[in-house]
């Protein structure tokens, strides 16, 4: 017999999944070095997330100084994908998934580097804002059990498209 817990765990993570298909944009949101919690450029952010969770990402990275983000900026393309591993997980009442994001940098002329490990994070969607997780120097998402425990209020992504 399948426990209540377990059928309503996969229909919050079926509607979860369906919820995040489309476009989402977060603008201007700064970008942290966690050592020295300094901020060390600013970021726009297009998520395009397919139904079969492909996710490409398109980044415009702004300079420290530039809080309005109007200046010159460093474009990165970023395909990858969302796992989604857990559902029924609640932090300061949102319910929360946990999703390891795997990401592949697509434009390696202008970058240092041409893969990052996956990303151990948590999300969730409310009144059609997405929510990421926040990196900090104890959860860091660079391995599953350092995964982000904090939603990142900074970087709200808005729905742009359904």
């Amino acid at each position: 017999m399948v426990s209540t817990s377990i059928i309503s765990m996969n229909i919050q993570a079926t509607t979860f999944n369906q919820d995040i298909v489309g476009v989402w944009e977060a603008r201007c949101f700064p970008v942290y070095d966690l050592q020295l919690q300094t901020i060390v450029n600013f970021n726009s952010t297009m998520l395009t997330i397919s139904p079969q969770l492909n996710v490409s990402s398109y980044v415009k990275v702004y300079a420290a100084q530039d809080r309005e983000c109007t200046s010159d900026y460093q474009s990165i393309q970023l395909n990858g994908r969302f796992l989604f591993r857990e559902a029924g997980y609640s932090i300061d009442g949102f319910s929360i998934q946990f999703v390891d994001i795997e990401t592949q940098n697509i434009n390696l002329d202008i970058s240092r580097w041409s893969h990052s490990p996956t990303i151990f994070s948590i999300s969730t969607i409310d009144n059609d804002i997405l929510y990421l997780g926040q990196s900090t120097i104890e959860h860091s998402g660079r391995a599953s059990n350092s995964r982000h425990t904090r939603l990142n209020m900074d970087a709200p992504f808005y729905r742009a498209l359904h």
